[in-house]
């Protein structure tokens, strides 16, 4: 009898099971709600993100991108007024470049002179700018050597370029004889700073205020120079004591004043758009530097790009 009941309510158990399991969805290997399938293609990601990256300039966002990514992007050419855009990536020439790390390097001719290079290094949903960069090109043999519309220019970068640049190295500490024996363990005297007259920090801010505009220095060079808990440079007794540095200055191209390519004058502040070299080879990308006009000549306002 006992036998007969334990049968009976066993059966009614499995019963219950079986009809529960038709109404119950069978488990997912994951640990949350499925995830619906990217359907998206790495091709058609990349197409998005260079439509993207075209439409950010033809629509005037670039400054938005660069300060919302805290990033350099390189400004439209000035002698270009909006990119083409493309309908597929057949509209890009494929573009070999040695030791490539993007995904989808491709190149289009835009006019007889100028070219883009777009790059997506990992196609995704997400921003061109997070993943992507861009290059603009012009042929070095279009560019005229000397150009006489842009002597005034060309005449201020040869006394910029080089001077600026060592008055940034100056500010790093770097170029600077020092004194072999520390007082501190930290700081050295200085005996002299390349090839100048600087025994003061005074000096090397007015050296430095030759040739960058004075907002630019203090906001991105004078706190670590002068003014942090432990400034590259102090003062003490009259004489001026520097850190020793371990540091290199980082590789830059040579700009070439000689091959400005066009130039555009806003109330004082000049774009310039030129070449560079390496290794005493031009290159074809396009480059640009800024200056400002003041009562005294040209400065610049911030870093070359």
């Amino acid at each position: 009898m006992k036998k007969s009941i334990l049968i009976v309510a066993l059966s009614l158990v499995l019963c219950g099971c079986s009809a529960s399991g038709q109404n119950t969805p069978e488990p997912t290997a994951t640990n949350g709600p499925p995830v619906p399938k990217d359907e998206i293609t790495d091709e058609e990601k990349t197409l998005r993100m260079i439509q993207e990256c075209i439409d950010d300039y033809n629509n005037n966002m670039i400054a938005d991108r660069e300060e919302y990514f805290q990033t350099d992007i390189p400004s439209l050419p000035l002698e270009l007024s909006a990119l083409p855009q493309i309908t597929s990536l057949d509209d890009l020439e494929p573009y070999e470049e040695p030791y490539a790390t993007a995904f989808f390097t491709g190149l289009q001719q835009l006019d007889e002179r100028y070219s883009v290079i777009y790059r997506v290094y990992r196609p995704n949903n997400g921003s061109f700018w997070a993943n992507g960069s861009i290059e603009f090109r012009i042929d070095p043999e279009k560019v005229t050597k000397d150009d006489s519309r842009f002597t005034e220019y060309r005449d201020a970068l040869y006394w910029l370029l080089p001077n600026g640049s060592a008055a940034l190295k100056y500010l790093h500490g770097l170029d600077v004889e020092l004194a072999e024996d520390s007082t501190d363990g930290i700081y050295h005297e200085v005996f002299s700073i390349g090839d100048t007259d600087i025994h003061s920090i005074d000096a090397l801010r007015a050296y430095a205020e030759q040739f960058y505009d004075r907002s630019f220095l203090e906001a991105r060079y004078y706190t670590a120079s002068f003014y942090s808990s432990l400034p590259v440079y102090k003062e003490e007794g009259g004489k001026l004591y520097c850190i020793e540095s371990d540091l290199t200055y980082a590789f830059t191209p040579e700009y070439e004043p000689a091959y400005i390519i066009a130039a555009s004058d806003d109330n004082g502040i000049v774009t310039l758009n030129l070449l560079s070299s390496v290794m005493g080879s031009l290159q074809p990308q396009v480059r640009e530097v800024i200056l400002r006009r003041t009562e005294y000549g040209f400065i610049l306002p911030g870093e070359t790009q």
